[in-house]
């Protein structure tokens, strides 16, 4: 019970920390366009460049706001129910819907709101898409979780070859 708690106090945190930065960009990087966030010598490494992203994820699927924002709320709902449903949950799984459930609550805030969502995180250093801090979380929960999964189908393939090996042993004693 005190994980669940947290986990929601934590995704209330994230769409908070979200919604202010998008507010940000709307008050003080919309007027302005852009600015220069990082830069060594006289190479630009990250900028902020306001955008509002029509599509997914790092622009893609630019357009097709309504059908995204169905889509999207599909898949945060099935990841909201694997991960209140999930037998073999660790703290680790937990932080990665944390954060996956946190940029996705985000980024439709933005679209249900606006329409559109808020871009703002711009890496000159070569050329990539204009993105936001929920993006951002979703992305590496996403990542870490594919990392989990990877990590826990190793160790239950360590036990399972345990186990026949004991079988084996056992069998021929």
């Amino acid at each position: 019970m005190i994980m669940l708690i947290l986990a929601l106090l934590s995704v209330a945190a994230l769409v908070f920390i979200d919604v202010l930065i998008k507010g940000w960009a709307i008050e003080t990087l919309k007027p302005l366009g852009s600015m220069d966030f990082l830069k060594i010598g006289d190479t630009d490494i990250i900028g902020f460049r306001y955008a509002e992203n029509t599509g997914a994820a790092f622009s893609a699927f630019n357009g097709a706001g309504t059908i995204l924002s169905v889509v999207v709320s599909v898949i945060l709902a099935g990841v909201i129910f694997y991960a209140f449903t999930e037998k073999h949950k660790t703290i680790f799984k937990t932080i990665c819907y944390v954060m996956i459930v946190s940029g996705g609550i985000g980024n439709l805030i933005d679209r249900f709101k606006q329409g559109y969502v808020v871009d703002y995180i711009e890496v000159r250093l070569f050329d990539f898409a204009i993105f936001n801090f929920a993006d951002i979380l979703i992305t590496v929960g996403a990542f870490m979780y594919i990392i989990a999964m990877i990590i826990s189908e190793r160790n239950t393939d360590k036990l399972r070859a345990g186990r026949i090996r004991s079988e084996v042993r056992n069998k021929y004693k």
